[in-house]
């Protein structure tokens, strides 16, 4: 097919069978294109004198510049300027050169030289956290605070990091590889290891040269990696990854506040510690229950799916009320349901009724504000939301304002995806509310499988309600995940930090807002 200049239309069939998915991530189109060079050019010459016509650049001063040995370039003399689009050198090398031509905008000029400043190995401590330095003090003031609980602590910044092992440039695999350094090295008195918790302070982004024009930075970068999804075309991000092994189960329990201001970072850090110090008061034994309606798949060749996502969460409520932590009197359900003789009174939303589906979301809004030691969500999601349509949205994060802290377990896909350069996503969100949301959550930073969740969910409820920190709840989830499931160890993590446990507070007075239905953005 011949490609000319203007509109492009790509169409894609699809086959007639029933889909209940598509994603197409990125087609690649190769085709000849004219331009008049007004940058740089690399281009390979021949041995012996010669002289090169270039045509198609920018009229005006250009550099030419022998490149073959690149860490020592020596500039062609004589070189006039172009005129009308064409310009000329000469050279005779005794062997095959490289050439590099420049206007003046194609020369690049150094900003500022900076003396690298590599971290030191040592010292070891229990608790590390991996900052970006705008976020120091942030990440000095919650190191303080685990101190006070008796942990050893470290911050480390990124930069110091990248100078010790890249050469001062920013590399995921860097981070890794002093994470591993340290867990080697860093020995408790009995020849154990030292290092339990890692925390990564700051956002990250696989847009990392801002292709997309979000203006998103990488403070922290996401470890990427092409196959730690099997059900997810192209990259997903594994934290997992940078202190532990592929598909085996963390050593070192790893969370992440994906902060990108210095006031957002103090205003979590902030929260974590108020929560600890300030939260004991009279015990509440609330928990929130979300479901999204049954998931009916008929594939069009004999094979069927039905899955309930309300059974699901049923489950998880007697694994909660076993513990003695939640009342049974104090489970709050909201689920969607296909079912149009549904009792709201009993929890359920019909999803066929506009009325009904706002209902939804103003209870679970309600129940939120009136407090949750554990806050539980099943079902379909996007990034920046549960169900479709959606039951929470991540836009309706500012209306928890305010609200006790909950934890949060995300027994879903996507809502963890912190490293889409666009809005946050719905954890994100939550979590970095500063008088309310979540204190930390259980979060899937990809697609992942119910029947996976099934088994992580019972494990990681009774740890949670039992006393442990959201990354020891996580790793007792993990233990749990069968073969089939194991890319769930990679891809589901903690966002907050993971040291936190639960502390039970006291619950405000109860509110009874109507909300506006929330509307999907993003294409969601």
């Amino acid at each position: 097919m011949a490609v000319t200049d203007g509109l492009h239309v790509l169409k894609l069939t699809l086959p007639e069978r029933p889909l209940s998915r598509v994603m197409v991530v990125a087609p690649t189109i190769t085709y000849p294109v004219s331009r008049a060079l007004g940058g740089s050019l690399v281009a390979d010459g021949q041995a012996g004198a010669h002289t090169y016509r270039v045509s198609g650049v920018a009229d005006g001063p250009f550099a030419v510049w022998d490149v073959t040995d690149p860490s020592r370039p020596v500039a062609l003399s004589g070189i006039a300027p172009a005129a009308g689009g064409r310009l000329s050198f000469s050279d005779d090398p005794p062997a095959a050169a490289r050439y590099a031509l420049a206007s003046a905008s194609g020369v690049r000029r150094v900003s500022a030289i900076t003396k690298l400043s590599p971290v030191a190995l040592q010292p070891a401590a229990q608790y590390l956290i991996i900052t970006h330095p705008d976020f120091l003090s942030a990440a000095q003031n919650l190191a303080a605070h685990r101190s006070a609980s008796g942990l050893s602590t470290r911050v480390v910044t990124t930069q110091s990091i990248y100078d010790r092992l890249s050469a001062g440039l920013m590399d995921a695999e860097a981070i890794r590889t002093f994470v591993r350094e340290a867990y080697a090295s860093w020995r408790d008195p009995d020849g154990g290891p030292t290092l339990t918790y890692l925390l990564l302070l700051g956002d990250g982004s696989y847009d990392f040269k801002d292709r997309l024009n979000h203006g998103a930075a990488n403070y922290v970068p996401p470890y990427l990696g092409e196959d730690f999804d099997p059900y997810w075309e192209g990259q997903s991000a594994s934290d997992h990854m940078y202190a532990n092994e592929r598909l085996t189960v963390p050593s070192v329990q790893v969370g992440r506040v994906p902060v990108r201001t210095a006031a957002e970072a103090s205003a979590v850090v902030g929260k974590i510690i108020a929560y600890e110090t300030e939260g004991a008061g009279s015990a509440l034994q609330n928990a929130l229950f979300a479901a999204d309606d049954p998931d009916m798949r008929d594939y069009g060749n004999g094979e069927e799916l039905s899955y309930s996502f309300s059974e699901m969460a049923e489950e998880a409520i007697r694994q909660a009320t076993s513990t003695g932590a939640v009342a049974p009197g104090g489970v709050r359900r909201v689920y969607h349901s296909d079912d149009e003789q549904a009792s709201e009174a009993a929890g359920y939303y019909w999803v066929g009724s506009d009325d009904a589906l706002v209902e939804a979301t103003n209870a679970l809004m309600n129940y939120w504000r009136q407090g949750a030691l554990l806050t539980y969500y099943t079902g379909h999601s996007h990034f920046w939301g549960w169900a479709f349509p959606s039951l929470l949205h991540a836009d309706s994060a500012s209306g928890l304002d305010r609200s006790p802290l909950t934890m949060l377990l995300s027994m879903t896909c996507f809502t963890g995806v912190f490293y889409h350069p666009n809005a946050p996503s719905l954890d994100e969100a939550l979590l970095l509310r500063p008088n309310g949301g979540t204190i930390a959550s259980l979060s899937p930073m990809g697609m992942g499988s119910s029947g996976g969740h099934r088994q992580m969910q019972g494990p990681a409820i009774s740890s949670l309600l039992s006393g442990a920190t959201a990354g020891e709840a996580l790793l007792a989830a993990k233990l749990e995940l069968t073969a089939h499931y194991s890319d769930l160890i990679d891809t589901h993590a903690v966002l907050g930090d993971p040291a936190v446990s639960l502390v039970p507070g006291t619950p405000p007075a109860s509110t009874n807002d109507t909300l506006l239905p929330m509307v999907a953005n993003g294409g969601s």
